[in-house]
């Protein structure tokens, strides 16, 4: 199955990359391993935790969370794995997801 990393998601990334006061070799090794992570979601696209659903006037969207290290991995599932957000643990979840909500757009 397909993945598709959000704009949002890579947004996410890079403000991590942003706020980070990792080594930039070490900020690259770990970014190229968390999306290497999130790429196997195409092969096993229900190994995440529901976490909450996104109603649209058409459809619904279970949204699922998968834990890598320090991030979080909101994704659903259709005809391809989609990538919402990755998230930092510290970062306050209820918050983003309401952020989520409200903004991505279907």
């Amino acid at each position: 199955m397909k993945v598709i990393i959000t704009d949002n998601a890579y947004n996410d990334i890079d403000e991590f990359v942003h706020i980070s006061k990792a080594t930039t070799e070490t900020l690259n090794n770990y970014i190229t391993s968390l999306l290497k992570f999130a790429s196997e979601l195409g092969k096993f696209p229900k190994l995440g935790k529901y976490v909450f659903t996104i109603e649209t006037k058409l459809k619904k969207y279970d949204v699922h969370q998968l834990i890598y290290e320090q991030h979080k991995i909101l994704y659903y599932v259709d005809t391809a794995v989609h990538i919402i957000g990755i998230i930092h643990t510290k970062k306050d979840t209820a918050k983003y997801i309401r952020h989520l909500k409200k903004f991505i757009n279907f």
